[in-house]
């Protein structure tokens, strides 16, 4: 990578996960906000991500278990699609 001055920027977001590992972390009991599996794995939609927290996204391994990077790439990409979505319906 190659540093590009000035081409820096801030996204205001009220929530970050970071995507890091292939299992749920044990730790972490992700019931209180959206509906999981039996396995842990957070429930969404497979054409949106959307969990049952109409604010909330979700996709690769926290939704499939472990996977590939394409296909976590893509439930991000069909998010954005619907989250950008549901921001203009608003």
């Amino acid at each position: 990578p190659i540093e590009m001055k000035g081409s820096e920027w801030v996204l205001e977001v009220d929530f970050v996960i970071e995507a890091i590992g292939q299992i749920p972390d044990e730790t972490v009991d992700w019931s209180a906000a959206v509906k999981v599996s039996e396995k842990g794995l957070i429930i969404a939609d497979s054409r949106t991500g959307q969990t049952s927290n109409r604010r909330i996204y979700a996709g690769g391994d926290i939704v499939r278990g472990p996977g590939l990077v394409v296909e976590a790439v893509q439930d991000g990409k069909l998010a954005a699609r619907a989250i950008a979505e549901a921001l203009s319906n608003t």
